[in-house]
């Protein structure tokens, strides 16, 4: 079978390349901070704790799902035209449902986006939980530690609920991929989509001021204080990168409604 390689005519769509290479960047960049991590605890001859744990699993399913991405975007097709994109690969990937010759970007209706929707709530799940243990580990303050604890609570619900959300749209499962399935219904996709980049944008917005007061108060020189609320504040760069892949899927999905 010819599966189509991207590109195919040697140009690409930026959608697709920027996808790949910000999925392989944020992996290099957590493979990075774990070493830092394990260094650390070697350092200090402490044990591994559960937000340690929770950070390497989290990363398992980061690694899942950039496998999916590089197989949307090198053998799928995504970013690309329909027209530059083979019968199989649609077949492999897709399983969309063609109509005439409308030419649009392909990344719809696919058996692998739940997947990928499903792994990416699971490693957002686990690596917020991992970052409000680790401030439970380090601000002492009770009400602090109250409002972590709500917070991991709001974290794991909207996991849960994300995933939900996506096994249960669409009725029959099948019916995401194939719309051919007489009976078959779907929800409202895009919404769902968009829905939950905002509330996740919420979320870690919530997680990366929370510790900003605290840190302000410390005890120390201000230029070193100032240093440390840069460092709590990284977080911010990387929630705008995830907002834009779930609206990419958005559009995906609403171009062939």
């Amino acid at each position: 079978m010819a599966y189509t390689i991207i590109p195919p005519d040697g140009r690409g769509d930026s959608v697709g390349i920027t996808l790949l290479f910000f999925s392989a960047f944020s992996l290099l960049l957590a493979i990075v901070a774990i070493a830092l991590r394990l260094w650390v605890r070697h350092i200090k001859s402490t044990p591994l704790a559960l937000n340690d744990w929770l950070l390497f699993v989290g990363w398992v399913f980061s690694l899942g799902l950039t496998i999916i991405i590089v197989i949307f975007v090198t053998i799928g097709g995504l970013g690309q035209d329909q027209k530059n994109v083979s019968k199989e690969s649609i077949t492999l990937t897709l399983q969309v449902w063609l109509r005439g010759s409308n030419y649009t970007s392909i990344a719809n209706e696919s058996k692998l986006l739940p997947a990928a929707e499903t792994l990416w709530a699971a490693a957002n799940t686990a690596v917020k939980v991992s970052i409000l243990l680790v401030y439970k580990d380090i601000f002492a303050l009770r009400s602090f530690r109250r409002a972590a604890d709500t917070a991991i609570v709001v974290v794991i619900m909207l996991g849960v609920g994300n995933t939900i959300q996506c096994l249960a749209i669409c009725r029959p499962f099948s019916f995401q991929w194939d719309k051919t399935i007489e009976g078959g219904k779907c929800g409202n996709q895009n919404l769902g989509i968009l829905l939950v980049a905002f509330l996740n944008l919420v979320t870690d917005l919530i997680i990366v001021i929370m510790p900003m007061p605290l840190v302000w108060n410390l005890k120390m020189p201000r230029h070193k204080r100032l240093a440390l609320i840069g460092i709590f504040s990284l977080g911010i760069m990387y929630s705008p990168v995830i907002t834009q892949f779930e609206k990419i899927f958005a559009d995906s999905r609403e171009e062939f409604a």
